[in-house]
């Protein structure tokens, strides 16, 4: 959830399945502006999973890889945060967005 509520990410329910989604999380139709994973939406129990060596994943609950995305260089990145704005940061360990 972003600071001001005003957004939300993670699994958003779809037809019985899930997509790795950004939404509007304060009016009633939880309106998608992002979405990850839109031709492969996962059953329940996906996981995602932000890596060490900046490798943003969505895996399936036996650990297949479905989306995945790469901070550029390989930078190291130890937190992902979503914005007011609605955007989602990755940042390195001295805080640096990638």
């Amino acid at each position: 959830m972003s600071p001001s509520g005003e957004f939300a990410f993670g699994f958003h329910p779809q037809q019985g399945k899930f997509l790795l989604a950004i939404w509007y999380a304060k009016i009633p139709m939880n309106t998608i502006v992002w979405i990850a994973n839109q031709g492969t939406p996962v059953e329940g129990g996906a996981k995602i999973q932000l890596t060490s060596n900046g490798v943003l994943l969505v895996s399936t609950q036996n650990g297949t890889e479905i989306w995945k995305a790469q901070a550029p260089d390989n930078r190291q990145v130890t937190s992902a945060v979503i914005l007011n704005t609605g955007n989602l940061v990755l940042s390195t360990p001295d805080s640096t967005v990638v």
